[in-house]
């Protein structure tokens, strides 16, 4: 279960919403509700994710708009890879995302998480 900021659960069940529903449960973690706070999902036990495996989930992700797809948001869910969490790359934005989101993946993970945390909160700002 995921207790949060509304915002937050909001934009995490948005990431999952926006996957197709034919493919949404083999690529991506299956949330079963949603309330204003909080969000049931599949979460599954780490994994170790191969360069090929991480490299094919982010593109059919991207597919979708989903960005921020690396090693720490990908579970393992009854044997298979899943998603745990993602971000939404804004419409008519997502290149221009996927680009900035390819570059996060090379600073360390302190740096990583403050822009999280500052999408979060200009997320929070905009509605």
């Amino acid at each position: 279960m995921k207790i949060g900021k509304s915002e937050a659960i909001e934009l995490d069940h948005k990431a999952y919403k926006q996957m197709a529903p034919s493919i949404r449960h083999v690529y991506f973690a299956r949330v079963f509700w949603h309330t204003k706070y909080c969000l049931l999902q599949e979460y599954g036990f780490e994994a170790e994710i191969s360069t090929e495996n991480l490299v094919q989930i982010r593109a059919i992700a991207g597919k979708y708009g989903l960005l921020d797809i690396t090693c720490d948001n990908i579970r393992s869910v009854n044997g298979n890879l899943k998603i745990i969490d993602a971000s939404v790359a804004p419409a008519g934005f997502s290149g221009l995302w996927r680009a900035a989101d390819f570059i996060k993946l090379g600073l360390p993970p302190p740096i990583r998480k403050a822009i999280r945390k500052s999408r979060l909160l200009a997320a929070a700002k905009g509605n």
